[in-house]
């Protein structure tokens, strides 16, 4: 059950949704050991990718 939990949320994660918009938020997986720190840092990967395409739009606004 651990790896079908943390394997849909791995899929709902790579869309960059969050994950508390599909129901319960985050904090009710704290019961499960282990499952949580990979949805966090699966999270964490999806955040660099936006800032870096932020970074990208910045470059084209400045340049006119």
């Amino acid at each position: 059950m651990h790896t079908a939990v943390s394997s849909f949320v791995r899929l709902v994660s790579s869309f960059a949704c969050p994950v508390s918009s599909f129901g319960p938020p985050i904090s009710s997986f704290a019961s499960f050991p282990g499952p949580n720190d990979e949805i966090i840092r699966s999270n964490d990967e999806i955040i660099r990718p936006n800032d870096e395409i932020a970074l990208m739009n910045d470059e084209i606004t400045t340049r006119g």
